[in-house]
């Protein structure tokens, strides 16, 4: 029975990738924007910068420290690891990977194809992964671990932040999901 399982996910997850890969495929060059969606958007990728991140933990670190509330500290310098972990990972597939950003247009390939590295320090794709989305999923398990009770409103947040990034024609669906 176990062996059944693990065609069945493999299949699923491959109808997934596909489905992303081609939704890449049609969000390429434009992505259309609504000023009302963009703000929203902004905002959301504001909330998952790494920046914004670091200081709302520092805020919970601070409240755990006025009110001597080792828990909130705890979860603070929990959090603090993971929005670090997840970012040192997040730049080094970044370099790895060379890949233009969606916004880059229809010019994206050429743009790459002029001057491919096997690892890119210039920083002038960073594309892939999404680092919003994985600093904000990586702070939202830590988060939601430590305060259930908020775990939906963690990841709703998370998602929102990946959906904002390819509205904002930031990245591609795949960057988001691979964040």
């Amino acid at each position: 029975m176990k062996s059944e399982k693990i065609p069945v996910i493999l299949v699923s997850l491959a109808v997934i990738v596909a489905f992303f890969v081609r939704l890449d495929y049609l969000l390429a060059g434009s992505v259309p924007q609504h000023p009302l969606a963009a703000t929203i958007s902004q905002a959301f990728s504001t909330i998952g910068n790494g920046a914004f991140l670091f200081l709302a933990l520092a805020a919970l670190y601070g409240a755990g420290f006025f009110r001597n509330n080792d828990y909130y500290k705890t979860s603070a310098k929990e959090g603090l690891f993971a929005l670090g972990l997840s970012s040192v990972l997040v730049h080094l597939l970044k370099a790895s990977f060379e890949r233009p950003r969606i916004g880059r247009g229809e010019d994206a390939i050429d743009y790459f194809l002029q001057s491919p590295h096997l690892f890119d320090l210039t920083s002038k794709y960073n594309s892939f992964p999404s680092g919003h989305t994985a600093a904000s999923f990586a702070v939202a398990y830590v988060l939601a671990r430590k305060f259930p009770r908020f775990a939906v409103l963690f990841y709703a947040t998370a998602f929102l932040v990946g959906v904002s990034r390819v509205s904002l024609g930031s990245h591609y669906p795949t960057d988001v999901l691979a964040g």
